[in-house]
């Protein structure tokens, strides 16, 4: 059985995060009648593993691991889920090589802020 495809997008407007499915349209917003699909929004996939608290990683995710704060994003060299710390530093996301000791904290649309720990 394959991995449960997710994703959420980011809506600048409302500064929440809009968790979906495809071919799922998400609500626009209480009174608006309207529904939408994220195609303009910034929109990243659950990579199918969680973190060692039980909690989902997404693209984008901010974790932590001991001393290192990295992000996850897809690295199509490595054909896989990374954390990188730096432009030139990454670690596999799997729990093969450890995926299930890195701690989520946040994300880079709802805490750019923790990205400065990230040279």
């Amino acid at each position: 059985m394959g991995r449960e495809i997710k994703f959420r997008a980011w809506d600048e407007q409302t500064k929440t995060m809009v968790y979906f499915t495809l071919p799922e349209l998400y609500w626009m917003g209480e009174g608006t009648g309207d529904y939408d699909y994220p195609g303009d929004r910034p929109t990243t996939q659950y990579t199918g593993l969680k973190d060692k608290q039980g909690k989902e990683i997404y693209e984008g995710d901010i974790a932590k691991k001991g001393k290192y704060i990295c992000v996850c994003e897809w690295r199509d060299k490595f054909t896989d889920y990374v954390f990188h710390a730096t432009k030139n530093t990454h670690y596999s996301l799997n729990y093969s090589v450890g995926g299930n000791v890195w701690e989520v904290i946040g994300n880079i649309y709802e805490n750019p802020e923790l990205l400065k720990e990230v040279k």
